[in-house]
Parts: structure tokens; C-alpha cells; sequence
């Protein structure tokens, strides 16, 4: 059987900003597929070194995806954003965090192996 390089993954937001926390297990994060009727207009990739721990915005000190500093994505809703697997390569546990309070909305991430 072929290894699948791509896998989805269905995350809810029952009420807040962020998702809980999601184990990438040597993966990357390559995708999000957005909800109809979202809220928000921004989310960023927050990352920990495990679950329990404090999460930080993802920096991108060298201005690669956009402006120096936190990695920011505009996202709308119905919509797949596509996230360069260079921002989660290092991280072990993150999380997704909106510009607006979201309530009962599921999200798919899609997460890419790392060979």
C-alpha cells in the first residue's frame, strides 16, 4: 500500500480564538480549509514544543512569507489557504489562532509527511 504523503484533519473551535493543540508527528502543515461563515479575516500558526506548553506565534525573522514578524495569513471564508511547509518545519505542536472569537466552526488542515 502506498503512503499517503498529504492527510487531512478535521479540527472544531467550540468557542474562542484558538484550536486546541495539534500534534504535527513529524509532519508539516501545507493547508486550511476554511468554514462557511467565519468571522474571521486573519490566523496565525502558533507553535509549542508539546502539548501542555506555551504556545508563540510563528516569527519569520527574515521577511520570507510577507513583513518581518508574526506570520499572518488573510484568510475568508469557503476558501483552501495553502501554507509553505517551511513555516511549520521545527514544529512539533501547534495551534490556530483567529482574528475573531469563532463559535462551533470545523476546520480541515491538511499536513504533508516529512521524508
Amino acid at each position: 500500500m502506498a503512503r499517503q504523503l498529504i492527510q487531512s484533519q478535521e479540527i472544531t473551535i467550540t468557542s474562542g480564538t484558538t484550536t486546541a493543540a495539534i500534534n504535527l508527528d513529524n509532519r508539516v502543515l501545507v493547508g486550511v480549509q476554511t468554514p462557511t461563515g467565519i468571522a474571521s479575516t486573519t490566523m496565525k500558526v502558533l507553535a509549542s514544543s508539546s502539548a501542555t506548553g506555551t504556545f508563540n506565534a510563528v516569527y519569520d525573522g527574515l521577511g520570507q512569507y510577507g513583513a518581518v514578524g508574526n506570520v499572518t495569513f488573510t484568510i475568508a471564508a469557503s476558501k483552501q489557504i495553502i501554507i509553505p511547509p517551511q513555516i511549520t518545519a521545527g514544529v512539533m505542536v501547534c495551534k490556530l489562532a483567529f482574528g475573531s472569537s469563532e463559535t462551533a466552526k470545523t476546520y480541515t488542515i491538511y499536513t504533508r509527511e516529512i521524508e
